[in-house]
């Protein structure tokens, strides 16, 4: 997302979310799928964006790189080095093996992984792991502001619990997090994660 077209999409995205205060005869909504695909994050499979691949189950890896994706992230994690991985990364391709190595070299992303070296990088990601790496994009930190068995109910504070309930979280459900993350606001600021990713030049 480093580039002006998606620093663009990412405007037009902050547009549509404040449309949605408005009565729907006023403007033409758009679901949180269709925004985040706007964004550049949400990218699908080789038909693209469908119902068929909205349905799909959401793992581990691909949420990774869908955070990544949002916070203009990705390029610099697809260029990492290191050799330094988690013992699992060999269950992806080469690009998520990459990706996995720039996690475990930036910890401070909140990706720490499932104890012993271990990413379980095809395992099921959850609402209770998806709340907690947008809570550390908005800028609390586990150990500090919350812990992680408090996840769910810190979350809810801040404005994300869409998916709190959900046991078998898709791709569409996915999209829901990430669109709640963009319109909650950073840690002791009025400003939203979204105003503060273009203001950074994301």
């Amino acid at each position: 997302m480093r580039n002006l077209k998606k620093l663009l999409a990412v405007v037009v995205a902050i547009c549509v979310l404040a449309t949605m205060t408005i009565p729907a005869f006023a403007a033409e909504t758009k679901t949180d799928a269709q925004i985040v695909e706007a964004l550049g994050v949400l990218k699908g499979d080789g038909a693209g964006v469908t119902d068929t691949y909205l349905a799909k189950g959401t793992n581990r890896m691909q949420a990774a790189q869908l955070y990544l994706r949002l916070i203009g992230l990705e390029d610099e994690a697809l260029a990492e080095l290191s050799t330094d991985n988690f013992d699992d990364a060999d269950l992806v391709y080469a690009g998520g093996q990459r990706i996995l190595a720039y996690l475990k070299a930036n910890p401070d992303l909140g990706w720490n992984g499932v104890g012993g070296n271990k990413f379980e990088p095809t395992g099921a990601a959850s609402a209770q792991m998806i709340y907690k790496v947008m809570l550390e994009a908005m800028g609390y930190k586990q150990g500090v502001d919350f812990e992680w068995a408090d996840v769910l109910t810190f979350a809810a504070d801040k404005g994300l619990s869409k998916i709190a309930d959900v046991t078998n979280l898709t791709n569409n459900d996915m999209a829901t997090a990430l669109v709640e993350a963009l319109n909650a606001k950073v840690k002791d600021s009025d400003t939203t994660l979204a105003a503060k990713l273009v203001a950074d030049g994301v």
